[in-house]
């Protein structure tokens, strides 16, 4: 089976970040490759998206503007504690990074045979810090450092 070798914030500016998800070799097929940023307050975003695999490396880089990342502040976490969505305040949150490999049920009958013996789900954790400002219903980001790269 494919897993995930390690997750790399790739680069960063004003406007948002890209992060590349490091995939080993392993059995061909059709997998879903779901990635969540969150805080010890909420899940900011989350996006799913199917991949398919054959039996090589693999890198797959996504981009996440910050735009994108808080739009959730002025909607659904409107009148919130979070932070970073508290309107006219400045804040420096951690924020985790997760992505997640997992093989599409009986997508292949490969997997069936092997789905009692190994733990199917590859998952990898990476950290940022952001200093931010919220105002005008805009989260505008002064710094981005990633944690443990």
């Amino acid at each position: 089976m494919h897993h995930i070798d390690r997750i790399k914030i790739d680069k960063f500016n004003q406007s948002g970040f890209s992060f590349s998800v490091h995939i080993s070799d392993g059995m061909e097929g059709s997998y879903q490759l779901k990635s969540s940023i969150y805080n010890r307050q909420a899940l900011l975003g989350e996006e799913t998206e199917e991949i398919s695999l054959d039996n090589s490396k693999t890198r797959k880089t996504r981009t996440i503007s910050y735009d994108q990342l808080f739009h959730k502040c002025f909607e659904e976490f409107r009148g919130s504690n979070i932070y970073a969505c508290i309107e006219d305040t400045g804040a420096k949150s951690f924020f985790t990074l997760e992505s997640q490999l997992i093989p599409l049920k009986d997508k292949e009958q490969r997997i069936t045979k092997i789905r009692d013996e190994i733990e199917l789900t590859s998952a990898e954790k990476t950290e940022f810090s952001m200093d931010t400002f919220t105002n005008n219903r805009e989260v505008e980001v002064n710094s981005f450092q990633p944690v443990d790269q």
